[in-house]
């Protein structure tokens, strides 16, 4: 697990007027990832099994809209977006056509799972999230 300094390169399937293929740098809040190949000295070149993202004002467009999309065609297989705001997990899972086709709304305080790692619960206490907010 990842929280990034460094950014997450992802190829585009779009091709651009130039005919060529373009890459995407994002900076996911928090990124699992399971291939270890696609780990380089200067970044992450591919998807990260799992992209979360903790939207802001600031960010909410991007998460929701070009990230989802991006994330979405280059293969992400769960992305996990959360809304402070309303402590609200929402998980949206690649089916088998590459397309984010479910999803899955989750209190923050929940035992939320993944279908990725099978066994795996995150359990969120309550009144460590109350104090982060707070800062």
């Amino acid at each position: 697990m990842f929280g990034f300094t460094t950014g997450v390169i992802i190829q585009r399937k779009w091709k651009q007027a130039e005919n060529m293929l373009k890459d995407t740098c994002f900076k996911p809040d928090v990124a699992i990832i399971c291939n270890t190949d696609i780990i380089k000295e200067d970044g992450i070149y591919g998807a990260p099994t799992i992209a979360i993202e903790v939207i802001s004002k600031g960010t909410k467009k991007k998460d929701l809209v070009d990230k989802y999309d991006y994330y979405e065609e280059s293969g992400v297989k769960e992305y996990w977006i959360i809304y402070p705001e309303t402590d609200i997990i929402e998980i949206h899972y690649l089916d088998e056509n590459g397309e984010y086709s479910k999803s899955t709304k989750f209190s923050l305080y929940d035992e939320i799972t993944t279908d990725i790692f099978k066994g795996f619960k995150l359990k969120i206490n309550k009144e460590d999230v109350q104090w982060i907010k707070k800062q």
